[in-house]
């Protein structure tokens, strides 16, 4: 798979934009991945943030992943004291339960958060967080 990258960055004093075209096999190696190791070199070959931009701290993979609830291991079912399924109030189907990490810049950075939803994808139940 071909990719193009735009890298802002500074070399010598000199704020520069360059533009790659990245191959890699997406069976192989995971995009972020192959990204992380492409910029890792540039860093180690002098490359800083440009002028006038603050230096991003560097997320790790548990940070970057958002639950949405499309992959079948995101989703538990939302269940009562006896086991029983708990229904959405608008289109009385099974709920369950997604969970996440607050993302960076939010107020309450780097906590989980678990949120019930409804299973059904045209139901307009926006759910509720879980403590």
């Amino acid at each position: 798979m071909l990719k193009k990258i735009t890298i802002l960055g500074r070399m010598n004093d000199i704020n520069l934009q360059a533009e790659f075209e990245v191959e890699y096999d997406p069976e192989k190696i995971r995009f972020i991945t192959m990204l992380n190791d492409f910029t890792e070199k540039l860093r180690l070959g002098g490359l800083q943030p440009p002028v006038g931009k603050a230096p991003l701290e560097r997320k790790w993979s548990d940070n970057q992943t958002k639950a949405n609830g499309e992959h079948p291991l995101d989703k538990l079912p939302y269940l009562d004291d006896w086991n029983d399924p708990i229904v959405c109030p608008v289109c009385r189907k099974p709920m369950v339960i997604i969970s996440g990490v607050v993302g960076p810049g939010k107020k309450n950075e780097g906590k989980k958060w678990n949120k019930a939803i409804c299973d059904d994808r045209k139901c307009t139940y926006q759910g509720k967080f879980l403590d």
